[in-house]
């Protein structure tokens, strides 16, 4: 008993450990918050502006949770806390380290640009850091719940980024178009996960893995064959399809890259991509692999579309931002094109694409 307990406080000390680098980022987010609030507020200081200093503070936070995925990455071995709903490996973690380093240069790059908009409020900053927070979550959920809140927490951020100017009526516009055709993706998730686990009975990665793991061998009939199921996984994946602009759900791209701050639009090309991918990759890849054969040739058409799609596009284009949509949505088209291989080479052809 006394040795069972002791592996049971182990266990849990470990899975605290393996989400110290989310804690902090979170705390320090509340702490950026409150110090910019009381400093910004404060009359013997003449109500200074704290943007700047927030900036700062915040690449710091940026560069201690990088050294903390870091120490994490080189004393952990790979695992599942909280009752495998987050997954600790070197996908999650080396992604993490990629989001943490374009984030910083992000807020190095936009620091101008914000004072050329005129823009002096430091929920700008914040709201950076709170997507980047998602996108973490995002890397390493292991369960539908856990990805669709990740989302949430980085698609809320982006809402009120795209609308953050508020006296430019494009801005306005790209943010409330971006809210709307939002909540409808995120509603098609959540009714494609009810379907999966309606079918399934779980909603956890691992538990898919372990029941499509052998080609049905060991499934009853009516559970291998049922088109529910695909039908849910088909609705989970157009919603992904849709954060990524991923033709044909990519209309709403260029007219919310437009209208939106330049550096959110920077930012909306960049840091979201990664996340939703490795998502694809856990729930496409490693729990329903044997499902990757039935849907290959509409991730082939949609890969395709996007190319032509982004590549013929932008051809007319005179705006930068709009470019850069079309851009964006070529991107996507090639990464989907490799995962859309379904064995580990594309997966890793994937990343390396979306690295660079």
């Amino acid at each position: 008993n006394v040795s069972l307990l002791k592996s049971e406080s182990l266990m849990t000390l470990t899975e605290v450990c393996s989400v110290v680098p989310e804690a902090f980022l979170l705390l320090s987010i509340l702490f950026l918050i409150l110090y910019a609030i009381f400093l910004s507020s404060h009359n013997s200081l003449n109500y200074p502006l704290t943007q700047n200093a927030v900036i700062y503070l915040s690449s710091l936070t940026l560069a201690l949770t990088f050294a903390l995925i870091y120490l994490l990455q080189s004393s952990t071995s790979e695992l599942t806390t909280f009752n495998s709903t987050i997954a600790v490996d070197s996908l999650s973690l080396s992604t993490k380290k990629c989001l943490l380093l374009t984030c910083m240069l992000c807020l190095l790059v936009i620091k101008q640009d914000l004072t050329q908009q005129k823009i002096n409020s430091f929920e700008y900053v914040i709201l950076l850091l709170l997507s980047v927070f998602g996108a973490a979550l995002m890397s390493s959920s292991n369960d539908l719940l856990t990805a669709y809140l990740a989302i949430e927490v980085q698609s809320l951020s982006f809402y009120l980024l795209a609308s953050f100017k508020k006296n430019s009526a494009f801005s306005i516009n790209a943010g409330l178009k971006y809210f709307i055709l939002g909540a409808l993706g995120s509603s098609t998730f959540l009714f494609g996960a009810s379907l999966i686990y309606g079918v399934t009975g779980t909603t956890n990665f691992e538990q898919f893995h372990n029941l499509y793991a052998h080609e049905y061998t060991h499934l009853p009939h009516s559970l291998e064959t049922t088109p529910v199921l695909q039908f849910g996984l088909v609705l989970v994946l157009a919603s992904l399809f849709f954060k990524l602009a991923i033709a044909p759900f990519h209309i709403w791209s260029p007219d919310v890259y437009e209208g939106s701050v330049s550096s959110s639009t920077f930012f909306f090309s960049v840091i979201p991509k990664l996340g939703l991918f490795v998502l694809i990759v856990r729930l496409f890849h490693h729990s329903f692999e044997v499902f990757v054969d039935k849907f290959r040739y509409l991730l082939v058409f949609s890969a395709v579309l996007s190319i032509f799609t982004g590549s013929f596009g932008g051809l007319d284009q005179k705006r930068l931002k709009t470019l850069l949509a079309y851009s964006s949505i070529g991107h996507m088209g090639f990464a989907l094109l490799a995962f859309s291989s379904g064995v580990a080479e594309g997966v890793q052809v994937m990343y390396g694409y979306l690295l660079v």
